[in-house]
This record gives C-alpha cells, structure tokens and sequence, in this order.
C-alpha cells in the first residue's frame, strides 16, 4: 500500500521520455489509493501526504518535467490530506528555479496547488517577497494570511498571568495576544506573534506592488505600439510582453 512505501520506492526511473521519474504512474497510485480509502483512514492519508510532498520537492528541479505532470501530483490528494502546504510551496519554488521560462499564467497554475489557509506565516512572508511567484498570488496569500487573523483564537489573561503581562505591554493595554497558524498544527509552540496591523502593512504593500507591475506593463504595451507604427511591415508579430 502506497502508506507503507518510501521516498525510494517512487522513484522510478521514467524510460525514455525526456524526464527523469514516471511520474505517471505515481499519479496512477495516488488515485488508486485515494478511490480505496477517501476519508475512512485519516492517519493513511495524512501520512500519504507527507510522503507526497517529499516527492514533489524531488522531481521539481527535473527540467523536462511538464508543469501538467506536476500539476497532477500536487493535486492528486484531497485537501484534509495535508496539515500545512508549506512543503508544496517549497517544491514549487523549486520546480520555478528550474524552468525560468514559465509565463505568468503558468506561474499562477502552479500557485494555484496552494491552500493559503495551511501556510505558515514565514511561509507566507517568503512567497510575498518572492520575486517568481505573481504579484496577484501574493497580495491574495497575504489577504488570507490577514484574514486569518481577524478569526484566531484569542488567549485571555485568564489563562495565564505571565501572558497577560506580555500582551498588555505589547498591545497597550488589551487583554489578549493574536496566536498565528504556523502551519503544524501546535499552537502552543509556534512562538511567532503578529498583528492584524503588520498584516495590514504588507498586505498594502503586495497591493502597491501589483499597481506598479502593471503600470510598468500599460507603458511596455504602449512602447510596442509606437515600435508597431514606426517598423515597416513584417509578417511576423512583435512577441507579446504582457
């Protein structure tokens, strides 16, 4: 069964086809394990999961591997299969270092495998200021990151005296500290706090950012007219920039 195998057993040479794992026939045995065990067996699935995105960070820096190909494993589990999606996001970063030449709509596809929910707040902060991943991803990871927020649960002074003193002399007075997701499911040992008010900022940030990208983009398209009208002509198009 797929729950009892290893990061070994998935590699299999993929014969001839350019790329270096089958990662077909993977595919072939998520779904196969999916249609046979669904939700009845939580543990397997979750186990399946890890072992999954282990595979993912593995056949990422293959540059023959289709973005369809990955595509298909990231998505082959259903969402309860996964705790945190921090480690899909790594293989995608990684898969993105490895074929530079994706078009923003691929770049967003791949992004697309992300459930902004299950992203730790370091992980969220990495893909803000990462400069692969689209702008529009980002300022809507942040703005799950920032809704977030507004819902968590709320730690009262009740609870413990010793964090009471902290959150009054970090919040001015409030009673309360904002426990963020780190992605593993512990609260209790995340040791990262923030405000709604820092995800405000960066999430005003991303937004800024979005609007130069495509100021920057309006003035390229209007440079490519002007080249269009002052050329002779070619049968050949210009190469579409944006």
């Amino acid at each position: 069964m797929l729950d009892q195998a290893t990061l070994d057993d998935l590699l299999v040479s993929g014969g001839g086809n350019g790329e270096v794992y089958d990662v077909n026939l993977v595919v072939r045995l998520i779904r196969l394990f999916v249609h046979y065990n669904d939700k009845m067996s939580l543990h397997k699935m979750k186990k399946v999961g890890e072992l999954i995105d282990m595979y993912l960070v593995e056949i990422g820096p293959d540059p023959n591997l289709k973005i369809s190909k990955f595509v298909g494993v990231a998505q082959s589990l259903p969402d309860f299969a996964r705790d945190s999606f921090d480690q899909v996001y790594r293989a995608i970063d990684i898969y993105l270092q490895s074929h530079p030449a994706l078009s923003l709509e691929e770049r967003s596809r791949l992004c697309r495998c992300l459930n902004y929910e299950k992203l730790s707040l370091e992980t969220c902060k990495d893909l803000a200021d990462n400069p692969r991943i689209p702008p529009r991803i980002a300022v809507q990871a942040l703005g799950y990151q920032h809704s977030t927020t507004q819902t968590m649960e709320f730690v009262n002074d009740d609870d413990s005296s010793s964090l009471s003193s902290r959150s009054k002399g970090a919040n001015n007075g409030n009673d309360y500290q904002l426990v963020l997701y780190k992605g593993n499911g512990d609260q209790s040992k995340s040791g990262t706090l923030c405000s709604p008010e820092e995800m405000k900022v960066n999430l005003e940030r991303m937004q800024w950012r979005v609007v130069e990208l495509e100021k920057v983009c309006r003035e390229m398209q209007g440079h490519v007219a002007r080249m269009v009208k002052l050329a002779p002509q070619h049968n050949r198009p210009l190469p579409r920039l944006c």
